[in-house]
């Protein structure tokens, strides 16, 4: 399965939290099922992933994470990667 969710800004002059907007900068993630976790980062924030529990840690599936959004800037780095781990975690086949 692969997956590509954009980098967003939710914090939008008088629409604070209520408008977003998605840019172009990208989390893409690759992933078959396994017998266990065993997942390879790449880009933005990978020294990070790699050190700490993230969403993609308790998936039972082998795959690569490449991403562009920068960690703690805003962007929406956090919430791009719980969407895609919940689409990959899905029992419904997402295309």
């Amino acid at each position: 399965m692969r997956i590509k969710v954009p980098a967003s800004i939710a914090n939008i002059g008088p629409g604070f939290d209520c408008m977003a907007m998605a840019i172009d900068l990208w989390l893409e993630v690759e992933a078959n099922e396994a017998n266990r976790p065993a997942w390879d980062y790449e880009g933005e924030g990978s020294d990070y992933l790699y050190a700490h529990e993230n969403p993609f840690t308790r998936l039972n599936m082998k795959g690569r994470v490449r991403s562009e959004i920068p960690l703690g800037v805003g962007l929406g780095s956090s919430a791009a990667a719980r969407l895609a781990a919940s689409a990959l975690s899905s029992p419904w086949d997402v295309k």
